[in-house]
């Protein structure tokens, strides 16, 4: 979806752009996860299966919300700030 030659882990679609944008406000929009990627990466990230799958539904809904890693080094750092004060909320770590 996004051309690049290699797995992502998540998508996020906005209900809040497009021509369908003013069908329910109160919706953000849609995440899709690869569970394999996420399997994969869990590793990485030192987490189990289902604390990487919340870490990625958090950065998804926060891209959901606005927030962009891509581009600027103060959106990434602001991103990432807020991911890991969300994540540390949610799981403890």
């Amino acid at each position: 979806f996004l051309g690049r030659d290699k797995p992502t882990n998540i998508l996020a679609f906005s209900m809040k752009e497009g021509e369908f944008s003013a069908l329910n406000p109160s919706l953000l929009g849609d995440l899709v996860i690869s569970i394999e990627t996420a399997k994969r990466q869990s590793k990485r990230f030192g987490l189990n299966e289902m604390e990487m799958i919340t870490l990625l539904m958090i950065h998804g809904i926060l891209h959901l919300l606005g927030y962009e890693h891509e581009g600027t080094k103060k959106g990434a750092r602001e991103m990432a700030l807020k991911q890991k004060e969300l994540f540390q909320m949610i799981i403890g770590k």
